[in-house]
């Protein structure tokens, strides 16, 4: 409702639609998740979640005074910087996540979603390095968050394992089910949330940006056209 009252552009107004079907959608599918007490919907639940709350901080993002700012006057951004990246990144992430979603709900997929794990941070480093280089704090405030959330998940979900299985030669002895278990898990599910959102508004803005000096090249590129002086009739 308060984007069809306060925002003119269309688009804007069609990612509220959208998130408000979404989210009906994920009242069902939580409905029937306890109702049919079917853990592959409940793993379909966790994930939808995550995607939602992603779209809801994309919106909250493009509504806000940064985005306006760098529509006026964007940072300048060498052509084709990061797109792959951009892409594959939340990408590995989401997978990461369903990986996640695959061992807690069907106690399978332990060494893939560790070894993974690895895998993801490499790349949220890659990226990481790639933002600082741009000097764009547009990028790189998101960027030097999505290490931090990265770092931070891994060292959870060492946790997590230590808590549930255990350490023997360390001294270390698992106890599933218990409180701190609990917490580990659950602290894990929350970061990884928040790095699929991290990631994936990075690369929103990476985008952007691109279109932005896309369209500030072709605005240029017609006022030169169009300051160039008429010599049809002149010979």
């Amino acid at each position: 409702i308060v984007a069809f009252k306060v925002e003119s552009q269309k688009w804007i107004r069609n990612v509220a639609i959208a998130m408000l079907v979404c989210v009906i959608i994920q009242g069902i599918l939580g409905g029937t998740r306890v109702t049919e007490n079917s853990k592959a919907l409940a793993m379909a639940h966790g994930l939808f979640a995550a995607c939602v709350f992603t779209l809801m901080s994309f919106l909250t993002m493009a509504t806000g005074k940064r985005w306006i700012e760098n529509s006026n006057n964007p940072p300048e951004l060498a052509a084709g910087y990061g797109r792959r990246l951009a892409i594959t990144v939340p990408l590995l992430v989401l997978f990461q996540y369903f990986l996640g979603g695959f061992l807690s709900h069907f106690k399978m997929g332990l060494h893939p979603h560790m070894s993974f794990a690895i895998v993801v941070l490499i790349f949220v480093i890659i990226e990481f390095r790639s933002a600082r280089k741009t000097g764009i704090k547009w990028l790189k405030r998101p960027a030097m968050g999505m290490l931090h959330l990265g770092i931070f998940q891994i060292m959870l979900g060492i946790g997590a394992w230590l808590t549930r299985f255990g350490l023997p030669a360390a001294g270390i002895v698992g106890e599933p089910g218990s409180l701190q278990q609990s917490l580990f898990r659950t602290t894990h599910l929350i970061t990884g949330i928040l790095l699929l959102m991290t990631t994936t508004l990075y690369s929103i803005r990476v985008f952007r940006l691109h279109q932005l000096n896309k369209n500030r090249s072709s605005e240029q590129s017609l006022s030169a056209a169009d300051s160039l002086p008429n010599t049809e009739g002149n010979v």
